[in-house]
């Protein structure tokens, strides 16, 4: 049974390495998409060989190892997912934020409007003696705001990490900010190309 999970193991990292493009030079775009999402997708290969040799074992696999296995995986995948995230974040929003400002200039203004609404929703919601959670029978409770305050936040991080990202990119390109034509043409032209 070990060589069934071995096999299939090897199948995927293989399939996921020719997938990847990992054996020739790649390009600057596909080296950051690589990067991005190489380390999580490998760790999802591990995981679904494991999940296939504890099936296969059975009723044979202690259930205490089974039990720890299963939390182990469940780390591993949260910094995984996370992994992604943050690359995806730092590397990739900045073109997206650029591409859309330009075909989009109103699109961009409404999410960015959105994002400081939201913020301060679940700042004030936070704040608010309505979202406390220690008497939720009481008449002045709100469901609503208990909401807002409890998943505001990973909307207002996410727009912070967005904005930080796309600084960082404009501070590093420079250079762009001479020259003719306009900024955020030559800053999405030129993005893979100048990637620092």
């Amino acid at each position: 049974m070990p060589l069934v999970s071995a096999l299939f193991m090897w199948i995927l990292f293989v399939a996921l390495s020719l997938y990847l493009d990992c054996g020739s030079p790649i390009s600057l775009h596909r080296a950051e998409y690589t990067i991005a999402v190489g380390p999580p997708l490998y760790l999802l290969v591990l995981h679904l060989g494991i999940a296939l040799q504890i099936g296969l074992m059975g009723r044979d696999f202690p259930d205490s190892t089974r039990e720890w296995l299963a939390r182990a995986g469940a780390l591993t995948l949260s910094v995984a997912a996370i992994w992604a995230m943050v690359f995806a974040i730092a590397v990739f929003a900045p073109f997206w934020v650029a591409k859309l400002w330009l075909t989009s200039g109103v699109g961009i203004s409404s999410a960015a409007g959105a994002w400081v609404v939201s913020t301060l929703m679940a700042v004030l919601a936070g704040k608010s003696a309505k979202t406390k959670g220690v008497d939720e029978s009481a008449p002045s409770y709100s469901v609503i705001l208990d909401y807002v305050a409890r998943y505001g936040p990973f909307i207002a991080i996410t727009g912070f990490l967005v904005l930080v990202a796309c600084g960082v990119q404009l501070l590093l390109r420079q250079s762009l900010w001479r020259g003719s034509g306009s900024f955020l043409s030559r800053f999405t032209d030129g993005y893979w190309d100048l990637f620092p």
